[in-house]
């Protein structure tokens, strides 16, 4: 899968202001909190791309140096909290 993969699919619940992998994981970051809500209820263990996923919240839990303890980001490339995907 891509990053636009990920962005026609999950886009479908609101604005998308970043998509990022690491590995085989995917993020997705929303414009909004609700639009995250939205996305863990519809796309939670659908199929995609003949993997079934599993669709959480982000939470910060150390030892990215681009964040800071609090959550806030270091790299200004990437802005905003962090959303599910």
């Amino acid at each position: 899968a891509t990053p636009r993969d990920l962005e026609r699919v999950f886009g479908a619940v609101g604005a998308i202001t970043s998509v990022e992998f690491k590995g085989e994981f995917g993020f997705v970051e929303y414009e909004k909190a609700e639009c995250c809500e939205e996305a863990l209820r519809r796309f939670d263990r659908i199929d995609f791309h003949g993997r079934q996923i599993s669709v959480e919240p982000y939470c910060y839990r150390g030892g990215d140096d681009r964040f800071h303890e609090n959550g806030s980001m270091r790299n200004p490339r990437f802005s905003g909290g962090r959303g599910g995907g």
